[in-house]
């Protein structure tokens, strides 16, 4: 990814990712479960999370409806991989 909008950006693209991923492989919702952020030199971003793919609505704080987050994708430009 080049110039990410700082963290957030990095987030918003690892969910977009985590949306097409789930539904690619006949899962409807993922839930965030943690992130690891980084820098190296020369101000490469690096970015490592980790979520759990449901059939379901999971229990937790951060869920992702995967084709409602596809759909948000696709509105703010992010690519789904």
């Amino acid at each position: 990814m080049r110039a990410p909008d700082g963290v957030g950006g990095l987030d918003d693209y690892g969910r977009c990712a985590v949306a097409r991923h789930a539904l690619d492989n006949g899962y409807g919702f993922a839930r965030h479960l943690r992130t690891t952020l980084g820098r190296e030199g020369g101000g490469v971003w690096t970015a490592d999370a980790v979520y759990m793919m449901t059939r379901t609505f999971p229990r937790g704080v951060s869920r992702v409806d995967a084709r409602q987050e596809i759909r948000d994708c696709a509105t703010r430009g992010i690519p789904t991989v």
